[in-house]
Parts: structure tokens; sequence; C-alpha cells
């Protein structure tokens, strides 16, 4: 104990008595409460106050405080807060008494007055609960409704005045919405107590409209709303007109008689109170035709509904009716102003009835047409008019054919009233001449369709007369001729007979049909042109020379004519094919007379292949062969092949006289001519044997103790080749497993030891040596046999453990008898038998690290060995509060040796707390969110504590809408996914907690979150737009369409209300319902603007404009057309001038007018002003396009003809219509027309060849004319359109000689037939002219090639039937072309346009044959997909079946629409097994591994690709401690390995697909441990190491002995770490790499892992024998990997020198202290004064009064800030003296430096205790070591 200083006693006794002279007085109050001013609204708990007093002694004042309920005071602070609430309105002020006692037990007491301060704590309220009044109606504006409107205030303090308002936002949601603006606040008197006015009327009333309103009053004083409800009753006023109630249109049909009730109207009297009777009257002129009663309101017809009628030709009339108020009945007053009045308009709709047919003027027609006349043409001089007088659907009819509806057809198919029609051609094929019929007499049926009435129809009969054309070819009897000859064939012979036929008539047809004959050959062969049969040409020489010689040409192809009409008509060709027959007239001929080849000994077929080949032209000779010279008689010919071959094997020695060589003689004969030739074949000898051992194996024992030089076994090698040459002398070497151990004679094949050869059975077991025998052949023969040397073991090694020192974990809970560990030790000796022992030394540690006392706990009764198998069991209960780390001693004794041997380890066991605390959550409340916040948005934390262990991790395991995610290591919760409030209102999670302790414990805990709306979502509209038609000119109001949006939002987030642009005056909306009208006053005019859109927007949130959201939609408004136009001549008068000559039906003239109007409206009918002019109807104009025709012929009728016509909208049934004037002028003609001479015939048919050439002669035409002078000049033309020209887009004609010529080159493909017009005009003045039809038809010929269907962009589509399973059998079909949606098409004739298909690329492995006919795809040979899985094959169309471009097509051309890539892709099939990428793999796991570590990945792979590969263990998985994730194929540990150190996992793994198929491979896994380990210190990062691991494996791996043998089979890495120093730091720099070395044993069958210090001695010796290559593997030190340092712990000095600080701060403190007791009686008046002072200008509510000192003693002191959560200690470092620079001896210590480290448990030994002060070396004298204290705080 420290000696205490006189001078520190002195102070000491000083201060004491300073204390007590100072400690004698009560305490004097510095604050005391007077005249505080508290708030009447202060919160119960506040502090309002805090008392303050001094003296009374040196300890604590206690406060008080008496007398109150309002207050309570903290008896040691002061600190005054609020009990009870206070008001202002009761007790203004309060009086408290206040005490202070002091530690000398004498008290200070004083009584202040509280001043309660008012608040703002008061609604302000209306005079009474029920407000209301009445008003009449017709009340004026201004009007005071209610006038004694009072509203007060209790409080005072408020700051502000009172304010009333009627509240717009509830009235816009109320159903009196206008209120705040129909009434209005009138101010008489405000202040901050009361507000006193009245209401007055500020708008009209209308009781039948609103009769009640509801006004929402708000009074607000500053700091509260008090809302009422003012009820305001409207008295009803008679002041409303009659409205109508019944007013719709009235629709009835024809045929009404008169006087008939047809409906009524009805209206009331809008006062709904004493309502008035009415009476009803019209406002417009009907004609007399409708009449309206009176009283009731019915309206009858005066005359009968006829809808034909000129009264009703309009169809409908519009009524105009008012309703009047009965103001008195005696006299009759009835009401006559917009107040007792009421006016509409409905109209009387009268449809028509079916009372008209349909009839046709005239009724019969007949016509005559050519058999060819094109398709659409009409009849020639046929004009049909139908006509029906009903309107509307009655009048709707349709024109069909009796029969004959496929040749012919009506145009148009339908009418309505009056229509003219034509008969058009639709299929003229089926118009034929020679099948009939030759007329066709057919009615034309005009039959009512839309009418629900009986239909009534009309006919009429046409008669057509066909007229022949040569229209037909001649048709050959059969599609082919072939026929065949002999090539000898004499002049004159007959081949075969052509025959045709033509069904036209007379030369036309059969008669006039002459053959011809083209081609090769034609100067070979003749035709007959007429019975068509075909002869041999003559020639000198039949078979040779220039005549028919077969080799010269085998087939002639020539082609065959027929045409009619004498040779002069149409023509068609065919095939004439004539093969030629060979005659045997050639001898065959060898390709060589010689033929050269070799043979090696033993083979019978020569290299190259002798096959011998004679040539005969003739075809129809059969060659065969045969050998007719061999002297050795060895050799044979296969007579059909010509293929020479020996008859048996060949030697050297077969040839003669060993000449090296055979020659034979080889015939061929064609059965007539016999050449031959010779054959010269050479023998080549080789070494053709090889050594062969007498035994493939060969095995031998020796004991270790062998020396060198020992003859072992003789190993013995033949060959049947001659020993006398090289290829039979036997050399013997050992290739490989010697290991400079045995040496062999290379001649005799004596094996025996080296002469320094040594044996060691514990290194090495057995050799296997390769040996082989060599013959001196060329090429030499070897031959292999394997030689096994055993070496006996003798016993003489000790047992070991492995490794020596053993480690294990057990839980104190475990049973008694629970096995902890099992001993590993070894013994190199095969023959040992090994016993276990626990011996002494036995130790033991408590959890605080002191030693275990055995006299208070046994620790050798804790545990037991099995003495046979080395099991270390439990043998009490373990305690680890009394034991936590027990050390045992224990021999293993192999006791078959004699002296028995031992050998000594330790095992260290751990014991381990068992975890029996489950975590538990802190107290939380369920939380409200807002929807739709950002994923990742804090929700709340869920926090848990444990008593035992930390917390380890937090999950949601239920979290159904999946809205929460929580953070693994904080508890923190999050959104994660989208909140939507629409979906889900409320929700919940589960959150899980677990511990970290052993085993591991969890908890859970539900968590509510309730989900608040927010305006997320914007109106939708049910459509993305609306379109809607409406009348043009409707009236405002009319309803025009119903728009409707929904919101997703609840509440007022979802009510949606409308609006249009503010700029839109044309249409309103209702804001609730969507419904749009047409807004009054609007003009809607179609000719205006026919299409209108308008911009409707819907809103959301009516209530709160903040949050309101938007969305518009489009309305597009169609108007309606109303006949509200009329029509217009383009002009008022028409002019023309014609000559009398001009033929009927000719159009003369066509009149325009047009009417603004659309549709029907604007549909015209012109018509003839009956009595106008043209009495005799000369004239008559067509009423749909306004042309005038001459109706009736004019001969001798001229003059001058003036008549009106008239225009009359809706198809001549309109309102309205217009006239002009026509004026024509008929000239009398001087000449007469010309007349045609050819063609001879009108409509005649003419034909052309297509693809010829521009300007060529189509035809010559001729008229003529009798006329003189010019009027007998004929010009010719043609008639385009009714346009006179000369040239057309095709033809052009000579207006003087009528040569026609072509203008373009014609392709019948386009267009196969024209129809000319020929016009023949004279130049008379006016001229006559003379018209004829001309059919020109154009002929094929083959001039397009094939195309392919193509895409939009031109190239070809791809061609691909179904996929091809790879297991299609050979000869399939795989698609056909023909008849598919991918064939080629020729748009020639059907003679051109036969398809041939060829593969020009894609086919070079052949695996494909295409049939060219039908474009079938033949699968020639077997698939694999895994060799290839698409083929791309160039398909070419061609019409020639021999086209011989194929070949030079083979580079596709770009855009040829004739070739087509055909994709064949090839399903795969599961034929192909997966395969492992290894045959062996090889991984490690460390004893001391967390559950589930990856160990290694395997990967199999299949070709197939079907499906995935799943992965699975076989067997080797010992107690299924290995798992393999069955689709990774990543393998882990199941299970802890803690048991399995030192042990390999031989498992056989298996890679299945998703058939039937497997492959199987092997893995090894190590089981490492610490004491099997070492560490390599790496001078790089741990980052890059880990990349670059296995080039270090790889090295290691590659280290040999010196005999050459491996180290390592397998080098492991359990850790790779950032290095650790020696003070215990780590440093990312360099890194730390934990590893181990397998080897496999010598019997093979398992794995040795070398322990740490038999690891660390090899590498070593490595690193000293090859430095360098250590060095470029960074390796800067080899250390054993299971050492653990040792720092040296300073917390035992650490704390003593915190003492000695504590200690000098106490005594400093007590100094100050007396200090201060002496100065505070100077003091105490001064205090005094500035206490007084500080209350001077009144107390400052604004601010709570701080004491200016505030002093603590240790005793009232509390530590606010946060204890540390970590443990922080001391520690002591050690340093080196000589490292740092000499100090100076301290006198005294200034300055202490603390280290403050992690005081986390570790299984490092227990720190020893720092040296006593004596042995500590001074300063002075620097020793080796020395201990400083350093502070670091982590």
């Amino acid at each position: 104990m420290m000696k205490m200083l006189p001078w520190v006693k002195t102070l000491c006794g000083i201060s004491i008595l300073i204390v007590i002279v100072c400690g004698q007085e009560p305490p004097r109050f510095i604050n005391d409460m007077s005249n505080v001013r508290v708030r009447e609204d202060t919160t119960v708990g506040s502090v309002v106050y805090t008392l303050l007093a001094e003296g009374g002694g040196t300890g604590p004042i206690t406060y008080g405080m008496v007398e109150t309920d309002k207050f309570f005071v903290d008896r040691a602070t002061g600190e005054v807060k609020l009990r009870r609430l206070l008001d202002y309105e009761t007790n203004p002020q309060l009086f408290v008494t206040v005490t202070a006692l002091g530690s000398n037990n004498l008290m200070a007491q004083r009584t202040s007055k509280v001043i309660i301060v008012d608040a703002n704590d008061n609604a302000p309220e209306f005079s009474a609960d029920t407000l209301s009044f009445t008003v009449s109606e017709d009340a004026a504006i201004g009007t005071v409704a209610y006038d004694s409107l009072v509203i007060t205030d209790l409080d005072v303090s408020n700051s502000g005045l009172i304010t009333l308002v009627c509240n717009t936002t509830k009235a816009a949601a109320s159903p009196y919405p206008d209120v705040c603006n129909k009434f209005k606040l009138r101010l008489k008197s405000v202040s901050n107590k009361d507000w006193r006015g009245s209401i007055y009327l500020d708008g009209t009333l209308d009781y039948e409209s609103k009769p009640f309103y509801q006004m929402p009053l708000t009074a607000f004083d500053g700091r509260f709303y008090t809302d009422r409800s003012l009820e305001i009753s409207v008295l009803n006023v008679q002041d409303a007109p009659p409205r109508f109630v019944k007013t719709n249109d009235i629709n009835k049909p024809e045929g009404i008689p008169a006087n008939t009730i047809l409906d009524y109207v009805q209206a009331i009297d809008g006062d709904s109170d004493n309502p008035r009777q009415i009476i009803y009257q019209f406002t417009n002129s009907t004609g007399n035709k409708f009449s309206i009663n009176m009283t009731t309101g019915n309206i009858s017809n005066n005359i009968a509904l006829d809808r034909e009628s000129p009264e009703f030709a309009l169809g409908y009339e519009d009524l105009g009716i008012i309703a009047r108020e009965v103001i008195s009945n005696n006299p009759p007053v009835y009401g006559d102003d917009p107040q007792t009045t009421a006016k509409i308009s409905i109209r009387v709709n009268i449809y028509d009835v079916n009372d008209q047919a349909p009839t046709f003027n005239p009724v019969n027609y007949e016509v005559t047409i050519p058999e060819d006349i094109p398709n659409k043409t009409p009849l020639p001089n046929l004009s049909l008019r139908v006509t029906d007088l009903d309107v509307g659907p009655n009048g709707v009819y349709t024109l069909t054919l009796d029969q004959y509806t496929n040749e012919f057809e009506v145009s148009p198919g339908t009418g309505q009233g009056s229509t003219p029609a034509i008969i058009l051609i639709r299929n003229t094929s089926l118009i034929d001449y020679e099948r009939g019929p030759r007329q066709y007499v057919m009615k034309v049926v005009a039959l009512e369709t839309q009418t629900e009435t009986p239909q009534q129809s009309g006919t009429a009969t046409v008669t057509v007369n066909i007229l022949d054309v040569n229209d037909n070819l001649p048709q050959f009897t059969q599609p082919n001729f072939e026929e065949s000859i002999l090539e000898t064939a004499p002049g004159g012979t007959s081949v075969t007979k052509i025959q045709a036929t033509d069904p036209d008539s007379g030369i036309l047809g059969t008669a006039g049909i002459r053959y011809g004959l083209i081609g090769d050959g034609v100067n070979l062969f003749r035709i007959d042109p007429t019975s068509g049969v075909v002869f041999v040409e003559n020639c000198p020489t039949p078979g040779a020379g220039s005549c028919i010689d077969y080799e010269k040409k085998h087939r002639y192809d020539m082609t065959v004519t027929a045409r009619d009409n004498n040779g002069l008509g149409q023509a068609v060709t065919i095939n004439l094919i004539i093969n030629i027959l060979d005659v045997n007239d050639n001898p065959p001929a060898f390709t060589t007379s010689d033929y050269t080849s070799y043979i090696e000994e033993s083979k019978i077929e020569p290299s190259p292949v002798v096959i011998v080949t004679a040539n005969d032209p003739d075809s129809n000779s059969q060659i065969s062969y045969s050998v007719i010279a061999d002297p050795t008689n060895l050799w044979q010919i296969d007579r059909n092949t010509g293929k020479v071959t020996a008859k048996q094997p060949i030697f050297y020695r077969d040839t003669p006289a060993n000449q090296g060589f055979f020659i034979i003689t080889v015939q061929a004969t064609d059965g007539k001519f016999n050449p031959t030739a010779n054959v010269k074949i050479f023998v080549i000898d080789i070494n053709d044997n090889v050594p062969v051992f007498e035994s493939t194996n060969y095995r031998e024992v020796i004991s270790e103790t062998t020396s060198g030089n020992v003859y072992v076994l003789t190993v013995k090698a033949n060959d049947k080749d001659s020993p006398t040459t090289g290829a039979g002398i036997i050399d013997y070497s050992i290739e490989i497993g010697a290991s400079g151990k045995f040496v062999i004679n290379g001649t005799t094949g004596v094996i025996s030891t080296s002469l320094d050869a040594t044996f060691d059975y514990d290194l090495t077991r057995m050799y296997n040596m390769t040996v082989k025998a060599r013959d001196r052949g060329r090429p030499q023969q070897t031959g292999t046999c394997y030689v096994t040397i055993e070496i006996t073991d003798t016993n003489n090694k000790d047992p070991y453990f492995t490794p020596s020192t053993q480690r294990a974990d057990v839980y104190e809970n475990v049973a008694i008898g629970f096995s902890v560990h099992k001993m590993r030790a070894a013994d190199p000796d095969d023959n040992s038998v090994l016993n276990f022992f626990l011996v002494e030394p036995i130790s033991a540690i408590t959890p605080d690290g002191v030693p275990v006392d055995r006299s208070n706990y046994d620790i050798t009764q804790l545990f037991t060995i099995n003495q046979q198998t080395g099991d270390v069991q439990t043998k009490i209960k373990l305690d680890r509060d009394r034991a936590s780390v027990v050390t045992l001693t224990v021999h293993v004794v192999d006791v078959t040796a004699t002296p028995q041997q031992t050998g000594t380890g330790n095992l260290i066991i751990n014991i381990l707390e068992y975890n029996d605390q489950h975590p538990q959550f802190l107290p939380y409340n369920n939380v409200t969110i807002d929807e739709e916040q950002p994923i990742g948005t804090f929700v709340m934390a869920l926090l848990a504590t444990d008593q035992d262990d930390p917390i380890a991790e937090y999950q949601i395991i239920q979290n159904p809408d999946n809205f929460f995610a929580i953070g693994y290591q904080t508890g923190v919760v999050s959104i994660s996914s989208r909140v939507d409030f629409e979906e889900v209102e409320f929700s919940q999670f589960t959150a899980q907690v677990w511990d970290s302790g052993t085993p591991r414990l969890g908890n859970t805990t539900t968590v509510y979150v309730t989900i608040r709306n927010i305006n997320d979502n914007s109106p939708i509209f049910n459509q993305g737009a609306y379109t809607v038609r409406i009348p043009e000119n409707s009236k405002g109001g009319k309803f025009v369409t119903n728009v409707f949006a929904t919101d997703k939002d609840k509440g007022d987030y979802g009510v949606v209300r409308y609006a249009l642009d503010s700029e839109e005056t044309r249409f309103t909306i209702n804001n609730i319902s969507g419904e749009i009208f047409v807004a009054p006053g609007a003009k809607l005019d179609r000719e205006e603007l026919r299409e209108l859109d308008i911009q409707v927007t819907a809103y959301d949130s009516p209530l709160d404009a903040v949050v309101r959201r938007f969305s518009t939609v489009t309305v597009y408004i169609t108007l309606q057309d109303e006949n509200d136009n009329p029509p217009k001549f383009n002009q008022p008068e028409y002019l023309q001038q014609i000559i009398e000559t001009i033929p009927i039906y000719t159009h003369v003239l066509q009149v325009f007018a047009t009417d603004p109007d659309d549709g029907n409206n604007a549909r015209l009918q012109f018509s003839k002003v009956p009595g106008s002019g043209d009495p005799d109807n000369f004239f008559a104009i067509e009423p749909t396009n306004g042309r005038i025709r001459v109706d009736r012929s004019l001969l001798r009728n001229s003059g001058t003809y003036v008549f009106h016509i008239m225009a009359r909208d809706e198809g001549g049934s309109g309102p309205f219509n217009s006239t002009a004037k026509v004026t024509i002028i008929v000239l009398e003609a001087t000449n007469s027309p010309p007349e045609w001479t050819i063609p001879p015939l009108d409509n005649m048919t003419i034909n052309v060849l297509e693809e010829q050439y521009l300007g060529m002669l189509v035809y010559d035409v001729e008229a003529k004319d009798s006329d003189r002078n010019d009027n007998g000049i004929i010009d010719y033309g043609f008639y385009v359109n009714g346009v006179y020209t000369t040239i057309t887009n095709e033809f052009r004609i000579n207006p003087i000689t009528g040569v026609i010529r072509a203008e373009k080159v014609y392709d019948r493909e386009t267009r196969d037939r024209y129809l000319l017009l020929l016009v023949a005009r004279d130049r008379g003045d006016p001229f006559l002219e003379t018209t004829r039809y001309l059919s020109i038809k154009i002929l094929d010929v083959n001039d397009n090639d094939p195309k392919f269907p193509t895409n939009s962009n031109g190239e070809t589509k791809e061609i691909q039937f179904e996929d091809i399973d790879e297991n299609k059998p050979v000869n399939s079909s795989l698609g056909r072309l023909l008849g598919s949606s991918f064939e080629a098409k020729d748009i020639d004739d059907a003679q051109y346009s036969k398809v041939f298909y060829y593969i020009i690329s894609g086919n070079e492995k052949g695996y494909f044959r295409l049939i060219p006919e039908t474009g079938d795809l033949i699968l020639t040979k077997r698939l694999d997909r895994e060799e290839q899985s698409v083929y791309l094959l160039d398909i070419q169309a061609t019409n020639n079946i021999s086209d011989y471009t194929v070949i030079r097509s083979r580079r596709r051309r770009a855009m040829d629409p004739s070739i087509a890539t055909w994709r064949i892709q090839i399903k795969n099939a599961n034929d192909v097994r997966p395969d492992f990428t290894q045959n062996l793999y090889h991984g490690c796991i460390s004893v001391r591994s967390s559950l589930g570590q990856s160990i290694l990945k395997v990967e199999a792979v299949d070709a197939d690709s079907v499906g995935s590969v799943t992965y699975s263990i076989q067997q080797g998985n010992r107690d299924n401690a290995i798992g393999i994730d069955s689709r990774s194929g990543v393998l882990y540990n199941a299970v802890l390995m803690n048991s399995y150190g030192g042990q390999t996992f031989d498992l056989k793994l298996r890679a299945t697909d998703q058939g039937t198929l497997y492959h199987n491979t092997t893995a090894l896994i190590f089981v490492t441990e610490p004491t099997r380990q070492v560490k390599l210190v790496l001078k790089q990062p741990a980052t890059e190491v880990r990349q670059f691991f296995e080039q270090i494996k790889k090295s290691l791996q590659k280290l040999t002995l010196q005999n050459g043998d491996f180290i390592f089979d397998y080098v492991c890495a359990t850790q790779i770490v950032d290095h650790v120093l020696d003070d215990g730091q780590t440093t990312s720099i360099w890194s730390d790499v934990y590893i181990s070395g397998i080897r496999r044993n010598y019997n093979g069958a398992s794995y040795y892992i070398y322990p740490t210090t038999e690891l660390l001695n090899l590498l070593n010796q490595q690193r000293s024998a090859n430095s360098d290559q250590f060095d470029m593997l960074y390796i800067q030190n080899i250390e054993a990997g299971n050492a653990e340092k040792n720092y040296l712990d300073r917390t035992p000095t650490m704390v003593v020198m915190i003492l000695v600080i504590i200690l000098i701060i106490l005594a400093l403190l007590f100094l100050l202290l007396a200090c201060w007791c002496i100065r505070s009686r100077r003091k105490q008046k001064e205090e005094r004064l500035r206490y007084k002072s500080s209350f001077r200008g009144g107390y400052d509510p604004s601010f709570q009064q701080v004491p200016e000192f505030k002093i603590y003693d240790n005793s009232g002191f509390q530590n606010d800030e946060p204890v540390p959560r970590e443990p922080m200690y001391a520690k002591v470092g050690k340093g080196r003296l000589d490292e740092r620079a000499p100090e100076p001896i301290p006198q005294q210590i200034d300055e202490i430096n603390v280290e403050i480290r992690d005081a986390s448990p570790d299984s490092s030994p227990p720190p020893s205790p720092p040296p006593s002060p004596k042995d500590t070396p001074r300063l002075s004298e620097p020793a080796e070591e020395d201990y400083r204290i350093e502070t670091e705080v982590m």
C-alpha cells in the first residue's frame, strides 16, 4: 500500500473544516416558481419549471411542493411537472408552496403565484344546434332570408377574428352544389369572441327543379373549425309553363283510311301544386291532311295515306303542336305567353307498302355473239330497263337469270326504282359452238328482296345465238410418241403413225389437219403430211457413215406439228422419240496393254488393286474376263469385274526363281472378239511377326532385406520371323518402373537387383515394371510384358498418431458413453496390432482459463478409451463450468512387436456449451403504410435479443402478398414489390429470427400491416375513342353519346367527373353521367364540316383538386347528311349537232349536275320534262348518267329539237330538282356510211403469238364506200372509251391502209385477249362511220421460267416441312413440292408449264435424292444430328427434264425466283449418352468446414441436348456424408466432417440424361485436418492467388523424388486468406495458402494424406533443390499449417495503470472542491443580486430559466452515453528496445498509451502474468525485450 504524503493529509483536513463551516444555514431559493406563466394547453407530464436552491450543507438539496394537485416535483432535480390539465376559463391563477431541504436538515419554504395563460382550446359555437328557414321561389335577389346568425367563442387569446363561410367543397360534393351561389352571407359585426350577420338570396329559385337546399356553414377561430348545416325550404308559386310528357314521332304504313286516330300527344302543367287543364292546337297548316283533338290530343288523318300520291311525296309530314293552359273555362281563356304555353314538333312518317311489281320495257331481246367472246363483254345491242314504283326497301330488287348462270350474268345484280342493266359474259370457256348449245334462251328475273309482304317480280326473255370460230387446237391421240428401230433399218421403213383430231368443223377441224416434222434427225426421217406416218429416209449405208448409227447417237428427239385449216390455222406440237437399237459390230479394247501392281507378303490382294477394263462401243455386248497364262497357277480374275487377286496368301518365295514378281496374261471377250493384256505384280518382303512373351504378367516376391546384384526372375519372348534375319533377333529392356532398383540382361531377359539396390517396405511395397522385347526388322516390331515385384515387410517401425495432437468437440449435455473421438494411429508395419491407453499427464482448464484443481474435480474420470479401437467416450456427466478444455495423453502400443513399440499423442477435447435459450423479439407496433411506395422503402425494424448467443439472421417465412423483405442481419423490413390498395387493403407477414448458438434456435412473430389509400390511378375510359353519327342541323339539347370512365381507386379518389374543353361551344356534357348533348344555338352543317372531334376529360377526386388525376378521350362525330340542298346543272343550256344517219342508241350528248348533299340525298335521276319538247321521243336521257341518246331513227327527220331536262335528288324521289335546256340540230345526210369487207364478220377472232417484236403485223382491215370525192375516202381508226384514235397502248392502225401493227410485245400471261372497236370513217361533212368488233387472241410460247413463291422483298420463300427425326429410315420421303405451298409455278400454257426439280448445292455428302417430276425428296443415307443438325439444299425449278444448266448454277444467283432453299431441320433423338469431362475428379474438404460447403463441381456434356443432365452418387458415400446438386453437379458435405479427418471418399458418380442413357465417373474426396496441412506464405494478394492457384497446384504435383516418382498425386487448398503478421494483424498484400498433399498407397486401393511434419519436410527439400521454381510461384515461406501464435496479454498491466490514473483525478477534484468552498462566501451577496436582477424585468415565458452553475457530485452523476457494445480491455504489447531510439528516464508519468483490442475468446492458451515491478529492467539499462502499454481503440 502506498504511503500518503504529508501535504495531502493537510489538504484533506482543511477541506473538511471548510465544508463544516459553510453548511450551517438553510437553503436559499434562487428559482422558486413565483409568477411563472403556464399555458392551459400544456400536456400532462411536461416539465413547466425547475426549482433551484443553494446552501443547506454540502450534500444534495431535496425539493418538495404542498397544497396543490396540479403539479408534482422531482425531489432530486427540482423539476416541476404538470399532474393534471389546466383550464384558464375555470381558474386563471394558482398558488403553490415549494420547499427546499438541505443536507443539514434545514428547510426553506416559499409560496408562489402561478399564472395560467389562456390558449385557444374551445371551438366556436353556433347560437342554435338546428338552423332552418323558408323562402318563396319568386323571392327577389337580395331578399334577406335569415337575419340573426350568431357564432360565439369562449376563448380570449385568439389572435384573429372569427370567420364564417359557406363550405364550397362540401357543397360541390352534395346534391346542392350551387347553394353557395344561391345564398350569400352578409356580415354585421365580428371580433375574436363572436360573429354576427345574415343570409340573403343571390340567385333565382325554382321550386319545380329544386324545392330544398342544405347550406354547409364552417366557422373558424384560428385553430378550431365548427360545421353546421342550414336547412332551406323553397315555397312553390304558380309560374311554370306546361310540359309535354308524350311527344313521339308517328310511323304508319300507307293504305290507312281517312279519319283514323294515328296517335296522341300529352302535356301537363309545370306547376305541381294545383295544376291547370291543357288544350292542344296545330301551329302550322297541314293542308287539311291531319287534325288534332283539342282536349285529348288525338291526331287523325283527314285523307287516306298513300306513299305514291303527290301529297305524300316526301314520305313524311311535320306537325307543329302547341299546348295551352286553360286559364278560364267560362268564358274560355287560354294561355298565350311563354309561362302558359309549350310547343313541340312531331313527324308523321308514312312508310311504303309493297304494292308495285318490277317491270321490263320491252320484254323480248335477241342478240348474236361469237363463241370466243371475252369475259365481262356485254351482249351487243342489248340494254335492259327495270322499273319498280315502290320506294325504300319495297323498291329494291335483284336481277338474276333463270338459267345459264355459269355462262352469263346480269349487271348490276341489284336495283332500286328505275335501273338500266346489261348482260355480261361470265365464263366464255363454257360457250362452245362445238359442244353446244348453239342458242341460249333465258329469262331475266327482277325479284323484290327486302319486302315483308309476298315478293313480286317481273321477267324479260333474252335469246343469244352462237357463231362458230376457229377456237380449238388439234389434239393428238396420245400424250407422246416413242418407238425403236435397229440402227441398220433401210430407207422407207415405217416407224410409227401420228394421229390428231380437231372438234372444229370442216377444214377447221380434223379434215384440215396437216402434219410436219422438225428437230434433230429430220434428215434421217420424214412424215406424210396427210396420214401422219413417219418413215426412215433413204440412206446409202444403214448403220454407219452419215446414216443412222447407234454408236454415234442412241436417240432422236423430234417435234411433230399438227395444224388445222389445211395447214394455215392453229397448230400444236408433240414430242416424237425414236430410240436406236444397237447391233454388235465393234470389238472390245483394253484401256492399256500392260498392268503393273505390288503385293505385300501374306496378302492376297495387290496394292493398288488390279482391275483390268475393256471397253466395247456396242451396248448389247457382255464382256467377260479370264486368265489364260499363269505359270504358278496362284492368280485368278473375276470374270465380270476384271479384278485380279491371289488364290492364297503370297510370299516372296512363291515368285518364279525368287525373281520377286509374277507375269500373267488376261483375256476379254464379248463372244465375238477376244483381245488380251499382261499383268505384272511385284512381291514386297516385310517384317510381319512381332515378338511374343511366354507370359504377359510376371510376379515375384522378395524381402526388403534383399541386397544388390541378386537374381530375381527371367522373362522370355519368341518371334516367328527367321532368326537368321534382323526380324527374328530379340533385344530386352525395362521401359518404366525399375526405379533404379532392377536391371535386365538385354539378350537373355534375366532380371536382377541393381548393384546399389536397397529396399524399404514402408517406402515402396511394390514395383511395377514394363518390359519390352524388340526385333531388329524394318519396321521394328515389339512385344510387351508386365513384371510385378512385391517387397515383404519386417516389423521394425514404431506406431504413431496421425496427427500427433488431435482435437474434438463435444457438447456438455451428451449422455454417458457418448463417442467423442476415435484416435487415428498408424504403424508402417503390416502385421502390427495396436492398442490404446490413456496415461498421465491429463490436464484441464475452466472457461476462465484457470487450470482445474483435481482435488475439487477429478478430470481423470471424465473420459475413457477403448483399448482396441481407440474410441474415446464420456465416462461421467460433463460440466463445462468446471472444465471447458481437457487435454488427454494417449499411448498407442504395437503389442505384436518384441519388445513392444509405443507412440505418444495428445487429444484436446473442447467441451461446448449447449444452446437452450430461444431468441425473443422486442415489442413493436403494427404499422400503416401508403400504397405505391418505392421498392426498398423502410417499413419498420424488427429487433430480437438472445440471452446466450448473438442473433445470426432474420428472414420472412410467410409473405402471402410478397410485399416485404427483411434485412438478413439488421431486421429492417422494407417494401419488395408493388403495393396496391385497390387489390389489398390489409396485409401481414411472419418473420423468423435465428441465434448463432448450437443448435440454432429461432422464434417467429406476425406483423399486421394496414395499407393506406392514395390517388394513384387515373380514370380510364371504356373505349379508346368514341365514334358517333348524328344528323346535321341537330337542335340544341339533342343527345349525342355517352362516355364512361372508371377509376380503380376507392372513395373520393375513385369518383369520376367529366368536362369538355373550355373553348368547345358546339357541345355540352353532363359532368356526372358523361352524356354529351348538342349545345343550344350550335350550327352543325355537314356541307361545311363533315366530321367533328372533341376532347372529353375525365378527372377523379372532385373534393380535392390537389391530388386530382386526369385522362382524355376523343369523340369523333360524323354528321349525317340531310337533304337540304337542290341539285344544279353545270350549264343552263346544252347544244349538239348530229347527222340524220346516226345509228339508234348512239349517245349524242351527256349533261352533268351536282348536289352538295351526300349519299341518297345527292343521288340524281335525270329525266325529260314532260311537255317541254320532242313529242315523238326521238331522244331519251339515261336516268343515272345523264347521257342523251338517239332512241328512234332520225332518217328523214332532220330539224331542230328543243326540250328541257330535269335532275331530281334522292334518285328521283327527292324534294329538290333543277332543269336545263337542250337543243339538238339534226342535219340532213348527203352520203352513205362505209361497209366492212375485212373482217368479214363482226366480233371475228384472230390469233397472234406472244413475245414477238414491236411493229409486228397483226391484221389488215378493209372497208368500201361507193360515194364519190371526199365522201368516198375512208380513214381507219379505233374507238377507245368513246374517243376516236389511231393508236392505243397495244395497237396502231394506219389510217390510210388499215394495217394494224403491234405497239408492244404481248405477254399472254399478263393478258390473253384484246377486243378492238374498229372504225371506218369517210371524209364527208359531216362524216359517216361504221364500227366493227375485232377480237385478238394471244397464243402462248414458252417464255417463262418456273418460279417459287417469294416474300415481299422478292426473295424466294424458304422451303421447310416438318422437322426430320434423325432415326428416319433410309428411302423415306421428306416432303413433296408438287401440290404444296412451296410448289414452283409456270404461268405459261399447259404444254409449256411442266416443272422439273433438281438439287444444285447442299447435297455434297449425298444424303438426299430429289425426284425431278414431283419434287419428292428421298433420304438416301442415315442421318446423325450430332454430326449435322441442319441441311440447306438449293433447289432449281426448270421446264427441261434434261436441264444441264443446273450444273452451271451451283452458285445460287441472287434474287433468282427459280431457285429456292430447302431447309431440313434434324430433330434430336436420345441416342448419345452424356459424357463427363474428366474420368477422375478429386477435391478436398476440411474437418472444420461448415455444413453445405462446396467441394468441387463435376460436369457432363450431352451431345443430344435433349433435356438437362442430372447427377447422382451411386456408391461410396458413407453415412450419406456427401451430397450432390442434381442440376449443377456441385458436391458438398451433407454432414459436419469433424469425424472423418484423414479419410477418403471414393465416390462413383452418374450423369443421366432425360432418357435412359448415362455415364459414370469417379470422384475422390479427401477429408483434411489442420494436422495434415502446411501454410504457404505467398507474396501476392489472396484475390490474385485464387485466380492462379491451379497453376500452383499443377506445379506442386509435378515435384518428384530422386528416383523420379511423383511426390503427390493430388494437392488441395483448404483455405486462401490474407497473410497474418507476427503481431496478429493481417495484411492484404500477402496471402496464406493452406494446402494438403495426397498420394496413392502402394497397393493402389487407398490414399495417404501427408502429416504436417512429413509434408513440411518434403516441401522444404524441394524448395532447396528447386528454389527458382518456388520463387516463380511467389512462395516466401513454408510453415506448419496448425501452428498457433501466442500473443502476450497486457491486461493486468493496463488495469494497474488505469487505477493510478483514477486516484490522481480524484485528488484533483478534492482540491478544486476546497477552493470553491473558500470563495463561496464572498460570492453569496453577488449571487443574491444576480438572482434578484434576473426577475426584475418579469418572467419571459418563451424560454425556461436554466441555472448558471450546475455541479454534480459523484453520487448524483448519471452517465447517459451509450455503453460500448463490444468489450474492451488493455493488452500489453511486446517490442524490442533496440528497435527504437533511446528515451530519457521519466521523472513522472505524463502520458499513457492504451491499446484496446477485441476480447473475443479463442483457443490460444491463457496469457502469462505480467512480470513483477522488481523484475522489470530500468529504461536506462536496455534489455533484450521491453514491455510498453499502447492504447488503440478498436
